[in-house]
């Protein structure tokens, strides 16, 4: 089976976990939903705000994030330069290293 959409939506709609509403992890929400990364993942369910892990560092004038969300189904067949992938059981976990700017205001 592919990745299942809605067995991932309903992973992360279950979550009992506080957003981090610091700076850092503000931008990251909105810049990576103008990326391929953010499009790939929210096709398959992810909510973008609640990653496994997300780590930010500063790379004047941009911006490193480093992070994992989890799938739920089978290993995705296409490959994105942005992600890999581990599986951990039921679970998918996509890793990926993305740099993006400050967006913001």
């Amino acid at each position: 089976m592919p990745i299942d959409e809605m067995k991932t939506a309903a992973y992360y709609e279950a979550l009992q976990v506080d957003v981090c509403d610091c700076l850092y992890c503000r931008n990251f929400y909105e810049a990576v939903n103008e990326t391929e990364l953010g499009a790939f993942l929210q096709r398959w369910g992810v909510h973008m705000n609640q990653p496994r892990h997300l780590s930010h560092f500063d790379e004047e004038p941009m911006h490193r994030y480093i992070g994992e969300y989890v799938l739920i189904g089978d290993m995705p067949l296409e490959q994105t330069t942005a992600l890999t992938f581990e599986r951990h059981g039921e679970y998918i976990i996509a890793q990926f290293d993305l740099v993006v700017p400050w967006v913001l205001a």
